[in-house]
């Protein structure tokens, strides 16, 4: 995809994104997705009609960037003492607060 489309594309994803609430979210950060999505677009072989793959591609990249935001937070809030990290009996990763 040429750069003038993946900008115009990225542009219209955005707008898809904040009509449908997605930049409501605390965690996502528009900026990231504005530059992950562009050069991912850049690189890709992705037809500019080809819609779905477009919203594909977004969702996962709002998804990938939410989810690495909650991380970053939560390593804070350990690193701060705020939190412990502990292992529950089934295996997973589960936090507690620190009084």
């Amino acid at each position: 995809m040429d750069s003038v489309d993946a900008k115009n594309i990225t542009k219209m994803v955005i707008e898809t994104l904040d009509e449908e609430g997605v930049l409501d979210n605390k965690f996502f950060d528009e900026h990231k997705f504005r530059s992950r999505c562009y050069k991912t677009l850049i690189s890709s072989d992705i037809n500019v009609k080809d819609y779905e793959k477009i919203l594909d591609l977004a969702m996962y990249i709002a998804d990938s960037i939410v989810v690495d935001n909650i991380n970053s937070t939560f390593k804070g809030l350990i690193n701060k003492g705020i939190l412990s990290e502990t292992e529950n009996d089934s295996g997973d990763i589960s936090y507690k607060l620190n009084n």
